[in-house]
């Protein structure tokens, strides 16, 4: 790797260093974007099996919801805090979609 001397004799970084650091800048980019769409499918089919397994076998998750709720990493501050907002949110899709199926079924007996 080629480098020039500042007039203390100390060498500098190459030009060339800074596209590295941007080329590694944008595969850590490229990687979170895959995990949050990889985490966000997973999310989704935890929701629809969820859901599934409450219509059809005729028991109720908000005992399980509940639970979720009450989940806690206290040794990982920044994983509890991430993980609870995120249990958090699928707890209230669940019920949201539970609400729905209720007032469905309300509509169609009236």
């Amino acid at each position: 790797m080629n480098t020039t001397k500042t007039p203390s004799n100390r060498p500098t970084r190459p030009a060339l260093r800074l596209v590295e650091e941007s080329s590694q800048l944008d595969r850590l980019q490229h990687r979170i974007q895959l995990l949050e769409g990889q985490m966000n499918a997973m999310a989704q089919a935890w929701l629809y099996l969820a859901a599934e397994c409450e219509m059809q076998g005729g028991f109720s998750l908000e005992r399980m919801e509940e639970s979720l709720k009450n989940k806690h990493w206290p040794r990982c501050v920044d994983v509890n805090d991430n993980a609870r907002n995120t249990l958090y949110w699928l707890c209230y899709e669940l019920s949201a979609a539970r609400n729905v199926r209720a007032a469905r079924a309300r509509d169609q007996d009236v």
